[in-house]
């Protein structure tokens, strides 16, 4: 594997300097990690991803995703897949807290709850087997 072992090192070729690029991944003022300059949360590119969709399908589906960020964002999850599934483990957490303090400020009959989704049923997921796009 070809590497530049500090920042004074020569080039290793004149035509294309090796050199890191920084990690496609920025924390908003929520706390929520956000990939490259999109909206999108790492969690959907991960969970894209774990559910076997691909780099370039992960784009399509995302169009404000470039796919060199989104390729970034892979190579740090594998990187650190501990580290970020602990930040995936306290998002969880933190939006079933927020779900409970919704669910207790406003209070649905349970009647009401089953005719809402009784109309709206949940979608079926774009990346099940049978309709996945990648």
């Amino acid at each position: 594997m070809l590497s530049q072992t500090s920042p004074t090192a020569p080039a290793l070729s004149p035509w294309m300097p090796l050199q890191p690029d920084p990690v496609p991944l920025r924390l908003d003022e929520q706390g929520v990690i956000r990939v490259g300059d999109s909206a999108l949360p790492l969690e959907r590119v991960i969970d894209c991803y774990n559910s076997g969709a691909r780099p370039e399908g992960i784009v399509e589906c995302y169009d404000t995703l470039r796919l060199a960020d989104v390729h970034g964002a892979l190579a740090y999850y594998l990187n650190h897949h501990t580290e970020v599934e602990t930040y995936l483990a306290h998002r969880e957490l933190a939006a079933e807290e927020e779900r409970k303090k919704i669910a207790n400020d406003y209070p649905m009959s349970s009647a009401r709850l089953l005719a809402l989704a009784e109309k709206y049923p949940p979608p079926q997921q774009w990346y099940e087997e049978d309709s996945k796009p990648f």
